[in-house]
């Protein structure tokens, strides 16, 4: 069943033009079963949209999120339910967070006991 909802299908484009070069892009039709060719002429960012209207309207997004998943695990799929594609909150980078003393302290004492972390 077709996605009527064009953020997340814009979403999805976004997704393959920061994860797929025009080759790569090639490659993905062709496991999907779609003749590259036939998509409307233009350059990699076309193809990539018109891909994604084009598996859309004959409710096949599912097989595209399954291929992009397997060769490109660490993409994240948007969610389609109310998210608007947002992508989920990512990680606290080390400027962000800092570590209590007493549990340095705790750290550093566990730390000390494994072979692997020894000095001397």
């Amino acid at each position: 069943m077709p996605d009527d909802n064009p953020e997340y299908l814009s979403a999805i484009h976004q997704l393959l033009m920061q994860h797929y070069n025009a080759e790569e892009l090639r490659s993905l039709c062709f496991r999907l079963g779609v003749e590259y060719d036939d998509l409307p002429p233009g350059g990699r960012e076309s193809k990539a949209r018109e891909l994604t209207t084009y598996l859309n309207r004959r409710g096949r997004l599912a097989e595209l999120q399954t291929a992009v998943q397997a060769e490109r695990p660490n993409a994240i799929w948007p969610s389609a339910a109310g998210g608007g594609g947002k992508q989920p909150p990512q990680p606290a980078t080390s400027d962000q967070w800092q570590l209590s003393q007493p549990d340095f302290d705790r750290l550093a004492g566990l730390l000390a006991n494994m072979p692997e972390f020894r000095t001397v």
